[in-house]
Formats: structure tokens, C-alpha cells, sequence
């Protein structure tokens, strides 16, 4: 098996760069200007401006990110530690947050797409969609059983 063969901080890589493109769609969502995206046209007018969902992915991502790369960088990823128990639950809590803000996003914009599509013909558009379910899709790979028990070394 090739996983055998891989480094246990090839996780903690991936994690991080997750929440690096989380921070890059997070600051292009909160520049970018109200209205002049046909996709999310629903999320927008019913639940909250784009900015307000870019801001939400900034912070967690940059949460996530600094606790992952600050925090617990010397620690091991998949052995328990007092540090991990102690600040882990942050980097948790942004997966978390990033997991539901990207499944509401990709299905409100599924959601436009298909009634465009049934009253206008048009389906195009629906890349974004599953970009944005992939990337919930990953995050939810990182989020630790809650229902756990957790180890205290002490």
C-alpha cells in the first residue's frame, strides 16, 4: 500500500493548503462587488451579502491556518498531545464552519442553476457548484470524530 509510504505531516500540508484556498476564495468573495455574480443569486438575496460569506471563509480559514501552522506545527499530527487537545479544537471548529458555508453555497448555486434550466433551457454554470461541494467535501475529510472520547496527557 502506498499510504503506507507517506509522511504523517503530508496531512498537516494538505490542511494547510486547504485553508490557503479557503483564504483566497474568502478575500475574492469579500471584494467582490453585491449582484455581479449570476450564481449565487439566491444565497444572496435570501441569506447574506457575498461579503459576508467571504468574511466568514477568511476568518476561519486564517484561524485554521495559523493554528495549524503556529500552534501545533511540531506536534504530530495523528498522535494525541496536550497542545492538540488544547488548541486542536480550533482548527476543528474551522472545518467545521467551512464545511457548512461551502454546502449552503453549493447548493443554493445548484439550485439556480436548475430552475434557470427548467424555465429558461439554460445549464451551464454548474462547475462552481461542484467546485464549491468538493471543497466542503474536503474539509469534512478533516473534521475529527467529535463523539470521541479525547486522550488528556497530563
Amino acid at each position: 500500500m502506498t499510504w503506507r509510504k507517506v509522511d504523517p505531516f503530508f496531512a498537516r500540508r494538505i490542511q494547510m493548503a486547504i485553508f490557503a484556498v479557503g483564504m483566497i476564495f474568502g478575500l475574492d468573495y469579500l471584494i467582490t462587488p453585491g449582484g455581479s455574480s449570476t450564481v449565487l443569486t439566491s444565497v444572496e438575496a435570501t441569506w447574506a451579502p457575498l461579503w459576508v460569506w467571504g468574511a466568514t471563509i477568511l476568518m476561519f480559514s486564517v484561524l485554521g491556518f495559523v493554528v495549524e501552522w503556529q500552534v501545533l506545527n511540531r506536534e504530530h499530527p495523528f498522535l494525541p498531545s496536550k497542545r492538540r487537545n488544547q488548541w486542536g479544537w480550533l482548527t476543528n471548529a474551522s472545518h467545521i464552519v467551512l464545511v457548512a458555508v461551502f454546502s449552503v453555497l453549493s447548493a443554493s448555486s445548484l439550485t439556480d442553476i436548475i430552475t434557470r434550466g427548467i424555465s429558461e433551457g439554460h445549464w451551464y454554470g454548474f462547475r462552481t457548484s461542484a467546485l464549491w461541494g468538493f471543497f466542503a467535501y474536503v474539509n469534512l475529510q478533516f473534521v475529527k470524530r467529535l463523539a470521541e472520547k479525547p486522550v488528556i496527557l497530563k
